[in-house]
């Protein structure tokens, strides 16, 4: 069988589903606070190379599209741009998943709410919509709110569904501007994965000891 790169390194990565209940996570600063704490506690166990979270993890079947147009395009509204997947991750998703950075920069801890609105795109966007030109700097608008937002990096394209699945457009938010309440820890280590697993849910169970980790799988499996 062709065996096709997904567009990232599996080996040595664990994935953690956290779904916060609504009741308890209401605000968007109660979400931003709950993953960033959670974060900061899981880089410091021993073996943890880097972690980060993402709204929706590749390989998995679930994505999420949206309309958009890029600078220099004329916006025709929803169900006459073009589609882009578009997924929320914070800093370290792309050093957890090996995804390269081939231009300008990835997301710090100062793109939070209120900061300039920022994005990354992949590498098929830079080339399919922005040609020679350097893309960054640049803007794209989602069609729904037509609010710019700036472009600070191109990485890598990664497959979003399938390894046999042809290029596609993709476009990655900070977390931090808009916190989602089902996020999936990403978790890159040189451990075995059992003392790993047992070590992540202890750091989670210590900011909200009713939170489940359920679903936990390593990233080959999901591309398996």
């Amino acid at each position: 069988m062709l065996f096709r790169s997904p567009g990232f390194d599996s080996r040595g990565v664990m994935t953690f589903p956290v779904s916060l209940p609504t009741a308890k996570y209401a605000t968007l600063p109660q979400r931003a606070e709950f993953f960033r704490q959670a974060l900061e506690k899981i880089k410091t166990i021993p073996g943890v190379e880097a972690a980060g979270v993402v709204s929706y993890m590749p390989m998995t079947g679930a994505a999420r599209y949206v309309f958009f147009c890029a600078e220099g395009q004329v916006c025709q509204g929803i169900g006459k741009d073009p589609l882009i997947s578009m997924k929320q991750i914070s800093e370290g998703y792309f050093a957890a998943m090996h995804i390269p950075l081939l231009r300008g920069r990835v997301f710090t801890s100062a793109d939070i709410d209120g900061a300039p609105q920022v994005v990354i795109i992949n590498q098929t966007v830079a080339e399919k919509y922005f040609g020679g030109q350097d893309p960054i700097g640049k803007t794209l608008q989602n069609s729904r709110d037509r609010v710019p937002l700036q472009i600070v990096g191109v990485v890598a394209d990664a497959k979003i569904t399938t390894l046999s699945a042809p290029k596609f457009e993709e476009m990655y938010r900070p977390h931090l501007q808009a916190p989602w309440m089902a996020m999936t820890f990403v978790v890159r280590s040189n451990s075995a994965s059992q003392p790993l697993v047992a070590a992540v849910r202890e750091q989670i169970r210590s900011i909200d000891p009713d939170l489940p980790v359920s679903g936990v799988q390593s990233l080959d499996q999901l591309v398996s």
